[in-house]
């Protein structure tokens, strides 16, 4: 079964995004925040990170580092309400 992570502070945002991969088959953790996901991503391997930018105690930034520095294969999306160009650049 595929693992994912989903990161979002908006809690009715972060279960539609759970319960639409779960209803895929998917294996699913959620998390509220960046310093939950990493503790997460210490515990676990996940297929898919799909992660905010902007939320509390960190950013999608410091997720997708940390998801890379565990796992170079996992595939992490970013998803934003603020993003700009410098922001994809940096991702």
């Amino acid at each position: 079964m595929k693992r994912i992570l989903v990161v979002e502070d908006e809690q009715n945002l972060r279960e539609g995004v759970v319960t639409a991969f779960e209803e895929r088959g998917w294996h699913v953790d959620a998390a509220p925040d960046a310093p939950e996901a990493l503790a997460l991503l210490e515990r676990h391997i996940y297929d898919v990170v799909v992660t905010d930018y902007k939320m509390p105690g960190g950013t999608g930034l410091d997720v997708l580092k940390r998801t890379k520095q565990v796992n170079e294969g996992t595939v992490v999306i970013m998803m934003t309400a603020y993003g700009t160009i410098e922001t994809a650049i940096e991702a």
